[in-house]
């Protein structure tokens, strides 16, 4: 098996501020082993010149009016220029250069694409090059060609791209979906940078432009978008369960910001894990918590994602891939077209976009036991409470030995804790 991963706190905000590294694995049985020769690995995200601290503090506050923190720039691999002119006196301002990628003319390369922004969405080429989508979070499809992915916080792509180009330099490009965003200021540069360099060409900066390509601008996840069928076939297991989440973001009664799953905003409970409580067979747990048990190994669950929202929010499971059934936006009285569900050879991924006023259907096999994360990959949306928690196989938690280290979690948790914190504590 392969995949993508990334490793990112979970704890307040702070892989917003860069805690966070690609976790690739290599599975000997790629049936694309053979298909290129070189890989590397491509991590976007947004990026913040202040701390996630101050930045949650001031979302979670009337100040914000709901708007989520606008980046100060977009970054491949870490790297971006910045127009150092517009930094406050006395603030550092280093000038970097762009990433390079070195290509070989004729070579093939796997690109592991990561988007590991705290709230940006991207749109990702390269110019004149095409992509062969062959891997989505771990599941292999077959290769289908694009120019342009859209690529949703949590997601990750691998690509497989021919040096059969011009011997010059091209650019890679990362550009922000704006339509995120309430408004620009006019310091955010759209597109973020790369270089694609072929080895012999000389060292300045292309002059290439971007693919035309319109049909990437209309916002979903590729496998929503085009046909990707999964390399390996296998049947679709029949449901046994269904849940329905419905998601919405509002104001509390203080008109700060607070989003909702079924109802309730996920605040956690810093003095007792629910692992913890799950093992030491605790069955009452705060509302608050967003708990949803799954008893029988081997059940087979659909989750029914409503966004009441006017935002889209790219859903995230710990611990599993699932079934993309389907997804659609303006739905009207739960209204679900059934020309928009794949029951015979959906994908399978970990983080799926749940559309504007929309919704989506993912399947899973209950066969994980442990305390799961059900989230928005959206930081600023977590923070405000879009969390649930699936509790797996609870009698098999209890009769785990966990390590003292696991029991002394909630007793050595010594930072002070407020109200508005809703990082996660499972």
């Amino acid at each position: 098996m392969t995949n993508n991963y990334y490793s990112h706190a979970h704890y307040y905000a702070q892989y917003v501020d860069g805690l966070l590294g690609a976790f690739i694995i290599h599975d000997p049985d790629d049936p694309y082993l053979n298909d290129y020769d070189e890989e590397y690995t491509v991590i976007l995200n947004d990026w913040h010149h202040t701390e996630s601290s101050v930045l949650v503090d001031w979302y979670m506050s009337l100040d914000s009016d709901g708007d989520e923190p606008m980046p100060d720039i977009g970054l491949i691999n870490g790297k971006n220029k910045y127009n150092c002119s517009l930094v406050s006196e006395g603030s550092q301002c280093v000038d970097v250069e762009l990433e390079k990628f070195t290509f070989v003319y004729g070579k093939r390369y796997r690109l592991r694409i990561i988007n590991a922004s705290a709230f940006a969405a991207f749109f990702f080429s390269i110019d004149n090059h095409y992509l062969d989508v062959i891997e989505v979070e771990g599941t292999y499809v077959e290769r289908y060609t694009v120019t342009c992915i859209p690529i949703n916080a949590g997601q990750r792509y691998s690509v497989i791209v021919t040096a059969d180009q011009e011997i010059s330099n091209y650019w890679m490009r990362s550009a922000f979906h704006m339509g995120f965003y309430s408004s620009r200021p006019s310091t955010l540069e759209v597109y973020n940078k790369a270089i694609i360099h072929y080895e012999g060409a000389d060292g300045v900066d292309p002059e290439t432009g971007s693919w035309d390509d319109s049909t990437m601008l209309d916002w979903w996840d590729l496998d929503q978008l085009v046909d990707l069928k999964p390399y390996y076939f296998e049947p679709l297991p029949e449901n046994t369960h269904t849940l329905v989440l419905a998601l919405a973001c509002t104001d509390d009664d203080n008109e700060v910001s607070m989003a909702l799953v079924n109802g309730s905003s996920f605040t956690p409970d810093y003095n007792a894990s629910t692992l913890d409580r799950v093992y030491n067979r605790i069955q009452e747990y705060d509302s608050r918590q967003n708990i949803y048990s799954f008893i029988y190994y081997g059940q087979v669950v659909d989750v029914i994602i409503i966004n009441y929202d006017g935002g889209e929010h790219p859903f995230h499971m710990h611990s599993h891939k699932f079934w993309v059934i389907g997804s659609e936006r303006f739905f009207t009285d739960y209204g679900i077209s059934p020309e928009n569900l794949n029951f015979v050879d959906p994908i399978q991924r970990d983080t799926v976009t749940v559309p504007e006023a929309g919704w989506a259907i993912i399947r899973f096999i209950v066969d994980s036991p442990g305390v799961w994360a059900f989230h928005c990959h959206i930081e600023w949306h977590v923070e405000a409470g879009l969390v649930a928690q699936f509790v797996e196989l609870p009698d098999m938690i209890a009769q785990m030995n966990p390590p003292e280290e696991w029991k002394n979690l909630c007793k050595n948790q010594t930072t002070t804790i407020t109200n508005q914190d809703t990082s996660f504590s499972l």
